[in-house]
């Protein structure tokens, strides 16, 4: 889901966090890292249109299992609050509604021993107009491998039972965007 606002109400929540006295650490997905921004560049990168459904998934967790290791438990360790932009939900959202892959296989590649790692809060967006903000993006610059491939609905999902999966090439869960939050002081 792109254009419809998503960063600048997360940052309203760092600003509030950070009000609060609260050391908060503000990280995207797949990216955060060196490695995970390099990660994050094959996965957009129009010329990998050919990369598979399997090996999109495991970029993502390994630019996942990167953020972990290095930002995130590090800041947790200190009392930080981390806001994550994506996590494990948008894998569900995006590789099993979007790209057709099994459930089953997803969620094994999530639950890894090394990858299981479980926010204590998702906040969930619900934005509609999807296609209205992926011409807004297009018309700012060229756009990505995932903004070519264009939206696929989920409004049935948002009400509470999920599509049936497709085997289409889309960017993404369009009205689905999670934030996380983990702290121990929350």
């Amino acid at each position: 889901m792109t254009a419809r606002g998503k960063t600048t109400h997360t940052r309203f929540l760092e600003r509030s966090l950070r009000e609060h006295g609260l050391e908060v650490v503000c990280l995207r997905e797949p990216g955060g890292t060196e490695v995970g921004e390099a990660l994050r560049r094959v996965v957009l990168d129009p010329a990998h249109e050919s990369l598979s459904d399997e090996a999109e998934l495991l970029i993502y967790e390994a630019a996942r299992a990167q953020i972990v290791a290095e930002v995130i438990r590090p800041a947790l360790d200190r009392s930080a609050v981390v806001l994550c932009d994506r996590f494990f939900d948008s894998t569900i959202a995006y590789q099993v509604f979007g790209r057709g892959l099994d459930r089953d296989f997803v969620e094994r590649r999530i639950n890894s021993p090394r990858a299981a790692f479980v926010p204590d809060r998702t906040l969930l967006m619900v934005c509609g107009g999807a296609r209205r903000g992926l011409g807004r993006v297009a018309s700012r610059r060229r756009a990505d491998r995932l903004e070519l491939a264009g939206p696929i609905s989920t409004s049935v999902w948002a009400r509470g039972s999920p599509p049936s999966p497709s085997r289409s090439r889309s960017a993404c869960a369009s009205s689905i965007r999670a934030a996380h939050v983990r702290s121990p002081r929350l």
